[in-house]
Order: structure tokens, then C-alpha cells, then sequence
């Protein structure tokens, strides 16, 4: 069951980051993931400096910007990152990004999509 959800995961990235559009400029979402997962209090404080995982979960498949505010949502300990950053779609957006350039999900624009199709 766990390598199914993986496996749902990974897919939902893939096609997370190949609907980034043309009029988005993907170094600037990239940019603003950095910047949020790297804020004084964020996800790398639990999730490590390359989402490897610490006290929290590894990262590394690439959570979509539905998955994180579901944990944004249910999970108590998420409770300091809402405070913290309160993240918006945008920001959400941006940091699934970041945090799926660390795995192998080769992140491209492609013509005719947006990222915010995805809110």
C-alpha cells in the first residue's frame, strides 16, 4: 500500500511539474520555494537542509501543493509553519517545486499550462 501511494505521489509531481506555464517564471517559483523552505522556522528545521527527513518524514517524492495543505490542515505539529509562514496556494505551489528539484522530477514549462490551474 505504502509504495502505492509513493508510486500516486510521484505521479502527481511529475504531472505538478510539467504543468508549470510559460508565463510563469519557473526560477522565480523555484527562488520563492528556497526561500520559504529555508525561512528560520519552516520544513527544513524537521524535514532536513534536502528534505531527507529528521524528526519529520523525508520529502524527497516530492509532496504536492494538495498533500502539504492537507498536513498544513490535520497535523498538529504543522501547527508552528501555519503560524509562521501561513502559506498561500502560490507559496504552496512554490514550494513543491523546490522541494521536487531535489528529487529526480526533471521540472520543464510546457506552452498552454499554467501553475494555477493546480489551485
Amino acid at each position: 500500500m505504502r509504495k502505492q501511494q509513493q508510486f500516486i505521489s510521484t505521479i502527481s509531481v511529475m504531472l505538478f511539474c510539467a504543468s508549470a506555464s510559460a508565463d510563469d517564471n519557473l526560477e522565480e517559483i523555484l527562488a520563492r520555494g528556497k526561500e520559504l523552505y529555508f525561512e528560520r522556522v519552516s520544513c527544513w528545521v524537521c524535514h532536513g537542509d534536502s528534505a531527507e527527513g529528521r524528526i519529520g518524514p523525508s520529502m524527497q517524492y516530492g509532496p504536492t501543493p494538495m498533500v502539504m495543505q492537507e498536513q498544513l490542515d490535520s497535523n498538529p505539529q504543522m501547527e508552528v509553519i501555519v503560524t509562521e509562514l501561513n502559506p498561500d496556494a502560490e507559496d504552496l505551489i512554490s514550494l513543491a517545486t523546490f522541494i521536487a528539484s531535489f528529487g529526480d522530477c526533471n521540472i520543464h514549462v510546457l506552452p498552454g499550462h499554467s501553475s494555477h490551474e493546480l489551485l
